[in-house]
């Protein structure tokens, strides 16, 4: 299968993966262009974590309030939205996903289905889907965050709604998985395994750094309190939670 639907403007041909696809150039020599990246996720699965990811590899446009920042405002809003204390959506900035001029590639953020996004041109983007493989994992995610489901939801603390909303969504699950995405990873096991991420930024020919690196360390600390998910591993990183609530 013949594909040009990746980073780079040549054909490729398109092979199926574990998290996701690898392109093989058919012409070493051509040169790549960079195409704009849209994160598309479900709530809950760290679409604004794999943003800030991305960003800090200064491969992409630092334009993303409307207004250019540098890399040590970036790390500073990073760190200022992931706290280890207080409600992590306190600080949550969206960016406007507005395509600039600028010759360099941007990052754009759709949460949720992309037919909601109706207005958006996927059509110069690569389009990647960070998920949560084990439902029972995502439940408790967004009930310790306090998203998606429970997003400003004042009965959060009633248990009786809890298990309500838990028994709802084993009754009907949603689709953690992006439909039309070009690449799938499991958020739990790309912040556990460096080869899950390295296999990422060799799809989007980009190359990881100390920053990026480090996002990630913070990132995995705030989810130690997630004892019954595979957020908290020792050992075997493929090990499917059997936790339930």
């Amino acid at each position: 299968m013949v594909c040009c639907c990746r980073i780079c403007e040549t054909k490729c041909l398109k092979n199926r993966v574990d998290g996701g696809y690898f392109f093989i150039p058919l012409d070493k020599s051509s040169k790549y262009i960079m195409k704009n990246i849209a994160i598309c996720y479900h709530g809950g699965c760290g679409g604004h974590f794999v943003y800030y990811y991305l960003l800090a590899s200064e491969q992409f446009q630092l334009k993303v309030w409307n207004y250019k920042i540098k890399i040590n405002h970036l790390e500073s809003q990073f760190y200022l939205q992931f706290q280890e204390k207080g409600d992590w959506l306190d600080n949550e900035i969206w960016p406007s996903n507005k395509i600039n001029t600028d010759n360099k590639a941007q990052v754009f953020l759709v949460c949720d289905s992309i037919k909601e996004h109706k207005n958006f041109n996927f059509s110069n983007c690569i389009k990647i889907c960070p998920y949560i493989e084990n439902i029972n994992d995502w439940f408790r995610t967004i009930l310790y965050k306090k998203t998606n489901l429970f997003r400003k939801n004042k009965n959060i603390k009633s248990i009786n709604f809890v298990k309500k909303t838990y028994k709802d969504i084993c009754n009907f699950p949603p689709k953690l998985k992006i439909q039309n995405c070009n690449y799938y990873f499991d958020i739990i096991k790309f912040t556990h395994d460096y080869s899950e991420r390295k296999k990422l930024c060799d799809f989007l020919q980009i190359e990881t750094n100390d920053r990026m690196e480090q996002f990630v360390t913070h990132y995995q600390k705030l989810h130690t309190k997630l004892k019954k998910t595979d957020w908290v591993k020792k050992n075997n990183i493929d090990r499917q939670s059997k936790y339930i609530l």
